[in-house]
């Protein structure tokens, strides 16, 4: 009997919160669509490539949703939920960061390539200390793809190309990718 008082005691202690939690979620998901909505603008104003602001962006989120979690759960009484969640979201960030180094190392070179003059779409490079040699047909925010002059294509990490050495073969874009590679 002791077990279903005090289960009912806690039901009734939280139900003048909910109307609380139900405002709260509501007005934090509305201010985490504004803040992406500004933050989307101000990237595409910045002329920011879409993978990375993509990834700004996802990232963002998942911060601002794990603040609104924590600063509800906080505001109900729940400061050691909170401070749980927060942490566990802190600490599952630094063992995917430790995990995902070399990941993280081909997309802030992605990040690099992407904004280097020497490097873009429909140059044909020589990479890899010569063993690579054709025209970009991609980069994205892990790999460099250079298609060679039999048709293969090589896909090749940021990092490797970013901490080597290419060399610009050619940089006229206007010509079509299969006839640039000849």
């Amino acid at each position: 009997m002791y077990i279903i008082e005090e289960f009912l005691k806690t039901i009734f202690d939280f139900l003048p919160k909910v109307p609380f939690l139900l405002i709260g979620i509501l007005a934090g998901w509305a201010i985490i669509k504004l803040m992406i909505f500004v933050l989307k603008r101000s990237l595409r104003l910045a002329r920011v490539k879409r993978d990375v602001s993509g990834l700004i962006i996802t990232t963002c989120r998942f911060i601002l949703w794990i603040i609104l979690v924590a600063v509800i759960l906080q505001a109900l009484g729940f400061g050691g939920i909170a401070i749980a969640i927060t942490g566990s979201a802190a600490l599952v960030a630094v063992f995917l960061s430790a995990s995902v180094g070399p990941t993280l190392s081909n997309i802030f070179s992605g990040i690099f390539l992407a904004g280097d003059p020497d490097i873009k779409v429909g140059m044909k490079i020589i990479t890899n200390s010569g063993d690579t040699k054709g025209v970009v047909k991609a980069i994205d925010m892990r790999k460099v793809r250079i298609e060679d002059d039999k048709g293969i294509l090589h896909i090749i990490p940021n990092s490797v190309v970013e901490n080597g050495e290419w060399v610009v073969v050619d940089r006229n874009k206007k010509i079509p990718i299969k006839q640039a590679v000849k």
